[in-house]
């Protein structure tokens, strides 16, 4: 043998597990012919020939250990006319699974011998190979049995509450034997083997009087190899507090070690709906989960599901929750129509509604419902602070909303972006007053924004964009007669700490003599509203910015590079635009006072969708200017239309590749979006003055659309009404 090949001498060592692995490790270094010769691992003991006549067999090893658990090979020698070999067990030929083990021969002129699983015969017994030629004796070989170590698997229950009684579990292993027994922390407890496979056990109540984990083993007398081990959980159960918010719970449970927790909950214990998950600190701990989605004034069920590595589960108690009241004046007069039998794309609707008089006071107004209408969660911040737009849900499981703190679009107050948890506590939060300061503080300080404005987006590397007003005064204007003071968009990019780190201003990059909406009467703020940009969005193919600008009927993409772009305005799609309109009907198809900016395909550069909602103001409807009629009158009355634009940006062409024209204008307000399912839902944010009225609608994305799902808002205005799928992000409801 080469030098540098292990020794497989059973005689070198004490320890059967250390030969083992030697002895393995020196075969496999052998080449195929020299392991045809090589002995078994099985702990062998010497390779002397027990039958040293030339013509007889002889087996190597000649003896050997092997615990149940393990197999061992044998090799037969022998003069070359062998003839064929069989191969016994206690003279039975190919052995006996249940009592003595099996043998199988193998096709290099060995065999392969298998012990039976649980023990029957203590001792050895003689492994036999003989010939069929009578001229050669048989050889023999002796096998010490020994028991192998019990090993564990899994166990039932695999935790208990503080303070249970004596608890049963059911263990499942190999190898137990009549002997074995359950340990809990080295401590053997009463336990019943059932087969060798499976046994029962007692963990006594004084075991279970603290939170922690038990170390569980299995062991037989005798039997040097021992178990791998698994734990046993035993916790506390959480609690069920309220929060500020009625309809909010706060599900509290502490895991002795890391786990991951989720809450089942629902009108019974079914349950039927689930929290998102979350981790626990890093070695164990408390989590407090806001249970959110229940109706007002009604009885819930709800209970923990905490989840460890090793796969284990526990189910906490069931906890009954009733929710708070909600004074039912102050909850929107919702309703839902659903036609036909088509199946709404399930989630939820989180709506961000406008109370444009105030009556009645401390109206609710950002909200979620489920597809029956029903109130589900609400955002209680004071009224006094005034109204939000838009409201949004954050990947960290928060809401975030820019907050009015006055009049209209924030001409009372300074107005500030907040971030909230569901039972609206605020987390963070940065006011108008504070984003100047920082400015300043970063350079900008030729730069003085008015109020947060209309939305933000928030980046995959966590920055947010806010759209603000910023006002410049003293502007000399075509078709004013004397100096006047515009209102333009101002896009901030706000790192993870509310830093900002990216500008741009509109002033900068548009004419100010290009404002077809007319400033003076565009019903906006004071000063005139020459841009009114209400949605921004992030294109992550090319990681520029898009931004609608209602005043300026344009949707426009900007050079944004992720934070390194020159804020060059890239193209602008919408009438005098620079993009060529192949569908025809222009320059009516075109978008007229917009709101919202979808992508339908997921696809944002390149050749791709691109959807808004056309409110239609101003809609322009032929190449003379002739602008359409808001009240209705022929022979061009103003109509609004959620359209999706196929965009080349290779050739700059456009066209209408669906759309869905109503039968009534709507004159503000709007969203739209297409869903998982495969339908386009859109906000129709205005309908109607007399009363205020909206809606949403869910439609087939088919020609003509199908009305699927409607919700109706009636005595309110809404400005945002987007599917989601639940109140926690990665959950379906």
């Amino acid at each position: 043998m080469n030098s540098r090949t292990p020794r497989c001498n059973p005689a070198a060592t004490l320890d059967f597990t250390d030969f083992t692995k030697k002895c393995r490790k020196a075969i496999s270094l052998l080449p195929l012919a020299a392991l045809v010769l090589a002995a078994g691992c099985g702990g062998g003991g010497n390779t002397s020939a027990t039958n040293s006549s030339p013509n007889a067999l002889t087996i190597i090893p000649a003896t050997a250990a092997v615990f149940t658990n393990q197999t061992q090979r044998f090799q037969a020698n022998g003069p070359a006319n062998k003839g064929t070999l069989t191969w016994s067990v206690n003279g039975t030929a190919g052995g006996n699974a249940a009592t003595v083990g099996t043998i199988n021969a193998d096709n290099f002129g060995g065999a392969v011998y298998t012990p039976p699983a649980v023990l029957t015969l203590p001792g050895s017994i003689t492994i036999t190979v003989a010939s069929s030629n009578s001229s050669v004796k048989p050889g023999t070989a002796t096998v010490k049995l020994e028991t192998g170590g019990p090993t564990l698997s899994s166990v039932s229950p695999a935790n208990a509450l503080v303070g249970s009684g004596d608890t049963q579990v059911t263990a499942q292993g190999l190898y137990f034997a009549s002997s074995t027994t359950l340990n809990v922390n080295g401590t053997a407890v009463s336990t019943t083997v059932v087969n060798s496979d499976t046994l029962n056990a007692t963990i006594p109540a004084s075991m279970l009087t603290a939170p922690g984990d038990l170390l569980l083993t299995a062991s037989t007398p005798n039997v040097s190899q021992q178990s791998g081990s698994l734990q046993f959980t035993v916790m506390n159960e959480g609690t069920v507090t309220a929060t500020q918010n009625p309809l909010v719970a706060n599900y509290s449970i502490t895991a002795p070690r890391t786990a991951k927790v989720s809450v089942q909950f629902g009108p019974d214990t079914n349950y039927g709906l689930n929290t998102w998950t979350l981790p626990t600190p890093s070695g164990g701990g408390t989590v407090n989960m806001l249970v959110a989605g229940m109706r007002p004034s009604t009885t819930y069920h709800m209970r923990a599901v905490v989840t460890f590595p090793d796969g284990t589960t526990f189910l906490d108690l069931d906890h009954a929750f009733t929710t708070g009241a909600v004074d039912p004046t102050l909850i929107p007069n919702i309703s839902i129509n659903q036609p036909g039998p088509l199946t709404p794309n399930s989630g939820v609707e989180l709506l961000d509604l406008l109370n444009l008089t105030g009556t009645p006071a401390g109206e609710i107004t950002d909200e979620a419902v489920d597809l029956q209408g029903n109130l589900i969660w609400y955002y209680p911040y004071p009224v006094s602070e005034g109204f939000t737009l838009p409201i949004k849900q954050l990947s960290n499981g928060d809401m975030m909303a820019m907050i009015y703190s006055g009049g209209q679009y924030g001409t009372g107050g300074p107005g500030v972006l907040r971030e909230f948890d569901l039972a609206g506590n605020t987390v963070r939060e940065l006011t108008t007053d504070q984003l100047n300061s920082e400015l300043t503080a970063a350079g900008y300080g030729s730069l003085t924004p008015v109020f947060f404005s209309h939305d933000f987006t928030v980046l995959p590397n966590g920055h947010i964009i806010v759209i603000v007003d910023t006002w410049k005064y003293n502007v000399t204007l075509t078709g004013y007669a004397n100096p006047v003071a515009l209102a333009g968009d101002v896009l901030i990019d706000l790192d993870q700490n509310f830093q900002p780190v990216w500008v741009w201003n509109s002033f900068s990059h548009l004419d100010i003599n290009r404002h077809p909406t007319s400033t003076a009467n565009d019903g906006e703020v004071f000063p005139p509203d020459w841009t009114h940009g209400n949605a921004v969005a992030y294109s992550p193919d090319d990681g520029d910015l898009v931004l609608s600008m209602r005043a300026q009927d344009w949707i426009i993409k900007i050079d944004y590079e992720n934070g390194q772009g020159s804020g060059k305005i890239l193209w602008r799609l919408g009438n005098q635009g620079d993009f060529t309109l192949t569908s025809g009907g222009a320059p009516a198809a075109w978008q007229y006072g917009q709101h919202y900016i979808s992508f339908p395909e997921g696809k944002t550069a390149g050749d791709y969708e691109l959807g808004t909602y056309d409110d239609g103001n101003n809609r322009i409807m032929d190449s003379t200017g002739t602008l359409c009629n808001p009240n209705g009158s022929p022979p061009y009355p103003c109509y609004s239309r959620a359209v999706i634009f196929d965009i080349n940006e290779n050739n700059m062409t456009a066209s209408v590749a669906w759309q869905d024209i109503h039968p009534f204008f709507n004159a503000a307000f709007g969203t739209m979006q297409q869903l998982p399912n495969g339908d386009e839902e859109f906000t129709n944010g205005l309908n109607g003055y007399a009363p205020l009225s909206s809606q949403i609608d869910e439609v087939t994305r088919t020609n003509p659309p199908q009305l699927v799902w409607q919700l109706n808002a009636t005595g309110i205005t809404m400005y945002r009404g987007l599917r989601i799928p639940s109140l926690y992000p990665g959950v379906q409801w």
